[in-house]
C-alpha cells in the first residue's frame, strides 16, 4: 500500500467557508483519507466570509505576478479534524473590486465567472510556489476553480500528478475571451500547450475551465457512478436533463481512456443503526412535527419538506406549471397535505411567497409574513435559517429532493440517516442512493417521465401514493423509515476508492 503525499485543493470547505456540496466533500473526506494513511494537506482562499479562522498561524509571505499585477499573498495554517489546513490571503477574497464583492466564495454578479475566474487564477498562481515547495505526490482539485491551477501546471511542465473531482459538470467557468485582454487567462488562451483544452467546444471565442481541468489532470471522477454516465451523455431538455453540459464528447473520451471514473460521495454519521437509536429518533421526529405543526395547521397532515437552495437545479420542478396550477401548488391542495419550505435565493423568492399569499406581491420581511392571511398547510421560509433546516429536516414525513441533476447530493441522504423518506428525480446520485418503490426494498421514491407533463405528473403521483402510505398503511410506512435509516453512505468505502485511484496513478 503507498502512502502517497496529497495537496488537496478547493475553493471552499467547511467549517471555514461554504457554498455548496464542495465545502461538505472537502470538510469531509481528507481527514478519512488520513486515517486511511494518506499525507494530506489541504490549501484553500481565506475569505472576508471565513468563519472559525481566529486561531490562524501565519507560516510565510510572499507575490505572485497575475494579470501584470505583483499580488502579495500570506499563508496562514490551521487545522481540521487533524488534517493541516493552509490558508492563502490576497485581496482578491477580501475586498470589494469593482463594487463587487470579493469576500464571499463566489461573486454574485451579472457575470459571475468572469469575476471568480479572475480571482481563481490568482488563487492558482498562489498556489503554485507552494507545491514547487512541497512537492506532494499529487494535486487534487475541486470542480472548475481548480482547473486553472491545472492549466498553469501542464504550461510549466510541473511533474506532480493532478486528480480533478467533478462535483457539477454544468458550472464551468465559461469566460468570453474578449473580455480577458491584458489578464493572465488570455496569456494561458494563447499557449500552444493548453489552447485546445481551454476552448470551449460550444462557443466560439470562449474560454472553459472546466475543460481546462478535465483535459490537464491525469485522473479525474465524478461524484457517483451514476453522475459519470450521465456525464457522457448530451442533454435533453425535454426531460430537464443536464447530461454532459457540452462536455459529453471530452468526458467520453476520457472515459474511455480510463481517465473518468465514478466515486460515489458520502455522509458523516455519528450513531449506530441500532432499534433503539431508532426508536428514539423517531420520538424526536414526532416531537419535532408537533413543534412544526403550529406553522402548518396541525399534526394530522403528511408534512413534505424541502431544505436547500431555491436554484434553478434545485427547485425549478416546483415552479413548473402543469395545466392551470404549478406543481407545489398542486402539492398544496391535496387533502391532507402540508409542507414546509427553507429555500434561499433569489430568483424563486417572489414565487416562494406568492404560493404561501396567494393575494399578495412583492418584497417583505419574515414578521410581517407571519401577520398575513397565508395558506394554513404552507410555510414558506426563503432565508437561510440553521435551526429552522434541523426542525423541518426532522419534522417531516417526507423530503421532497426534485432536482433537475444531481451529481451526488446530499438532501436524500440526511434525509435517510433522519428517517425520512425522500421523494428524488430519478437522476445522478439518487440512483445510487435512494431504492425507490416499488422495490420491496424501497427507502424512498425515484419518478421519472419520456416528457415534461409525464415527468411532472409522476412527480405528483409520488407524492400522492407516500401521503397514500403514511396514512393507510401506516406499519409499511414505518418499516420504510427504519430501511431508510438501516441505510449507511459512510467516507470509508469513497476513502478507499480515492486510494486506489492514487496507487494507481503512482505505480
Amino acid at each position: 500500500m503507498i502512502n502517497p503525499k496529497v495537496l488537496y485543493v478547493t475553493p471552499e470547505m467547511k467549517p471555514f467557508a461554504q457554498a455548496g456540496g464542495v465545502a461538505c466533500v472537502a470538510g469531509e473526506l481528507p481527514p478519512e483519507l488520513k486515517r486511511k494513511g494518506v499525507d494530506i494537506s489541504v490549501v484553500m482562499p481565506l475569505y472576508k466570509c471565513s468563519k472559525n479562522v481566529s486561531n490562524l498561524k501565519p507560516v510565510k509571505r510572499y507575490s505572485v505576478k497575475c494579470h501584470g499585477n505583483e499580488e502579495k499573498i500570506e499563508i496562514l495554517r490551521g487545522e481540521h479534524e487533524g488534517v493541516e489546513v493552509l490558508f492563502l490571503k490576497n485581496r482578491h477574497f477580501e475586498e470589494k473590486i469593482n463594487d463587487r464583492d470579493y469576500g464571499k466564495v463566489f461573486v454574485d454578479s451579472l457575470h459571475p465567472f468572469y469575476d471568480d475566474a479572475l480571482r481563481f487564477s490568482v488563487f492558482a498562481e498562489a498556489c503554485l510556489p507552494l507545491i514547487a515547495e512541497r512537492n506532494p505526490d499529487i494535486v487534487h482539485g475541486q470542480d472548475w476553480p481548480t482547473g486553472l491551477l491545472f492549466g498553469r501546471m501542464k504550461q510549466l511542465g510541473m511533474k506532480q500528478k493532478k486528480v480533478l473531482t467533478v462535483h457539477n459538470v454544468g458550472y464551468q467557468g465559461n469566460v468570453w475571451g474578449g473580455v480577458l485582454n491584458g489578464t493572465t487567462l488570455a496569456e494561458m488562451a494563447g499557449d500552444s500547450k493548453i489552447s485546445e483544452s481551454f476552448r470551449d467546444p460550444r462557443y466560439e471565442g470562449v474560454v472553459n475551465c472546466m475543460r481546462l481541468g478535465l483535459e490537464s489532470a491525469d485522473m479525474s471522477n465524478a461524484v457517483s457512478p451514476r453522475y459519470l454516465e450521465e456525464m457522457l451523455m448530451p442533454e435533453n431538455p425535454d426531460t430537464f436533463f443536464q447530461g454532459g453540459a457540452g462536455l459529453e464528447s471530452v468526458s467520453r473520451r476520457l472515459h474511455e481512456q480510463g481517465k473518468l471514473i465514478g466515486i460515489l460521495n458520502g455522509v458523516v454519521y455519528d450513531f449506530a443503526p441500532t432499534r433503539e437509536r431508532f426508536d428514539k429518533l423517531i420520538a424526536e421526529k414526532e416531537e419535532a412535527k408537533r413543534k412544526f405543526s403550529n406553522f402548518v395547521g396541525g399534526t394530522g397532515n403528511t408534512l413534505f419538506g424541502f431544505v436547500g437552495r431555491a436554484v434553478d437545479q434545485k427547485f425549478a420542478l416546483l415552479r413548473e406549471s402543469l395545466g392551470d396550477r404549478t406543481v407545489l401548488e398542486h402539492i398544496l391542495e391535496m387533502p391532507g397535505v402540508s409542507s414546509g419550505i427553507l429555500a434561499s435565493g433569489q430568483e424563486y423568492e417572489p414565487f416562494i411567497w406568492q404560493v404561501g399569499t396567494p393575494r399578495f406581491s412583492g418584497n417583505v420581511g419574515y414578521d410581517d409574513l407571519l401577520k398575513m392571511d397565508k395558506r394554513k398547510n404552507y410555510f414558506p421560509f426563503p432565508l437561510f435559517d440553521s435551526g429552522l433546516r434541523s426542525m423541518i429536516n426532522l419534522a417531516s414525513d417526507f423530503v421532497l429532493v426534485p432536482s433537475k441533476y444531481e451529481p451526488c447530493g446530499i438532501v436524500q441522504l440526511e434525509a435517510l440517516r433522519d428517517a425520512t423518506p425522500p421523494i428524488c428525480n430519478r437522476t445522478g446520485g439518487f440512483v445510487n442512493t435512494v431504492k425507490g418503490m416499488p422495490d420491496v426494498n424501497a427507502t424512498g421514491w425515484l419518478f421519472s417521465g419520456n416528457n415534461r407533463d409525464e415527468m411532472l405528473r409522476n412527480f405528483l403521483y409520488s407524492v400522492d401514493e407516500a401521503k397514500t402510505l403514511r396514512t393507510k398503511f401506516p406499519q409499511q410506512y414505518r418499516d420504510m423509515q427504519w430501511r431508510a435509516f438501516n441505510e449507511r453512505f459512510d467516507w470509508k468505502k469513497p476513502a478507499e476508492e480515492y486510494c486506489k485511484m492514487y496507487e494507481k496513478l503512482l505505480k
